[in-house]
């Protein structure tokens, strides 16, 4: 049986969720499709740049955002 696989595969494969045999098969068949390989290079150069591009929020932000849940939960038990 030929099996087409997809972007959607590549990612699913990158976040383990693709099962082990259809991962072999996948990663067999890269080198096979290059538009597939591309994406799956691309997917991985990006899946190590992403802790670089996440930023710790300021302290400012977080005290807002639990000063309107404390305020939420006060009235909530007024009521």
């Amino acid at each position: 049986m030929i099996k087409t696989f997809t972007p959607n595969d590549v990612l699913k494969n990158q976040s383990g969720e693709l099962p082990p045999e259809d991962s072999a098969h996948l990663n067999a068949s890269l080198s096979e499709y290059s538009e597939l390989e591309d994406f799956a290079d691309a997917a991985d150069d990006l899946q190590t740049k992403i802790p670089d591009l996440l930023s710790e929020p300021s302290e400012k932000p977080l005290k807002n955002i639990m000063a309107f849940i404390q305020k939420e939960l006060e009235e909530k038990q007024k009521s």
